[in-house]
């Protein structure tokens, strides 16, 4: 059976790790991606290399469908199933809104906005009518298209993640994902660079002088998180840090998390990573999508949000905050639940 797969595939860990747990979970489909990912091991991972002739080919059609088709629609009409996976999909000014690809569509742990219109909201209520299941990450965007009847939530994708070869351990070691905040700057509209520049050095000391070993970590260097940690490192004197920036080897990264303690996760996958890991997570949140899903979650820990930087005290993190975590057991079960309507499709296939 061929899958046409929609995704982010820009190295980024977060979304490869959606790859792979969708690869993994169904190894007799064959996954036909538009974007190189030759750097993801699996072997039923089929992408199409783009040139100069689909890119121009994608803006005709662009251009004279009204965005309603475009190249990876062409390939998806040849597959038997499409499905759209990952997590800010679906936010608005961002790209163009995806087509109707083959049905039957299914549209998998995405979370909803940030949006500014009605307009928007219509027309992905449109896509989602459209698909066959659309299984949200968090509550806020499931009552958005509460009156589908094809549309759900359970909470997100990557605590549903199994690998045998990552050793799990409970190392003195704090894992710092950091982000590029000029970056989001950006995106948000706000002014929060410096001050988190500020916040991430002070942790470090502060782990520093708890004994801890401390590892920054780049999830996605497309993003700018490989400048942001260079640049942290530039300003730090008198303390070992370590460094490691994801460039593809998920068992790699995800090892590097499993082996550790704590987490202060900026990026959304970390804190996710290290409560699959049964890890204390310090959450910097970016976007209310880290503190929609936890607030599901039930998690009772401290969230920084990096829109209020200036109430972030590093000084006021107790040891209660550091040896907290959050029970997975439920959650794990719970993830489970985005590929419900997927196996009725793709393990029955496999059967045959």
């Amino acid at each position: 059976m061929k899958v046409f797969l929609k995704a982010y595939i820009k190295k980024n860990l977060g979304d490869d790790l959606f790859i792979d747990i969708l690869a993994n979970r169904y190894k007799s489909t064959d996954f036909l991606i538009s974007s190189d990912a030759s750097y993801l091991k699996n072997k039923n991972l089929k992408y199409y290399k783009k040139n100069i002739f689909t890119k121009v080919l994608n803006k005709l059609l662009n251009y004279f469908s009204n965005k309603k088709i475009n190249y990876d629609y062409i390939i998806a009409k040849n597959c038997d199933a499409s499905i759209i996976i990952g997590g800010s999909m679906f936010i608005e000014g961002k790209g163009t809104l995806f087509p109707k690809y083959k049905s039957p569509l299914f549209i998998l742990g995405s979370n909803f906005g940030p949006h500014k219109t009605e307009k928007y909201i219509n027309q992905c209520t449109n896509l989602f009518k459209y698909a066959k299941d659309v299984s949200f990450r968090d509550s806020k965007s499931y009552y958005f298209f509460k009156d589908l009847k094809n549309v759900r939530y359970s909470t997100d994708i990557v605590l549903s993640y199994q690998n045998e070869y990552i050793n799990v351990r409970n190392d003195k070691t704090v894992v710092i994902s950091v982000i590029d905040a000029e970056f989001k700057e950006k995106e948000l509209g706000i002014d929060f660079a410096k001050e988190y520049e500020k916040k991430i050095i002070e942790l470090i000391n502060m782990f520093n002088k708890k004994k801890y070993k401390i590892v920054l970590m780049s999830f996605c260097k497309e993003q700018g998180d490989e400048i942001a940690i260079n640049k942290i490192l530039e300003q730090i004197k008198d303390c070992n840090i370590e460094k490691y920036f994801y460039d593809g080897n998920i068992n790699e990264a995800v090892s590097i998390i499993a082996s550790s303690s704590i987490i202060v996760g900026t990026r959304f996958h970390a804190n996710i990573l290290g409560i699959l890991y049964n890890k204390t997570i310090i959450p910097i949140a970016y976007s209310d999508k880290t503190i929609n899903v936890l607030k599901d979650m039930k998690y009772k820990g401290k969230i920084f949000d990096v829109r209020e930087m200036s109430k972030f005290n590093v000084e006021k993190l107790t040891d209660e905050d550091l040896k907290y975590k959050l029970d997975n057991i439920e959650l794990k079960k719970e993830a489970e639940k985005h590929f419900y309507e997927l196996d009725l499709l793709l393990n029955k296939s496999s059967n045959n």
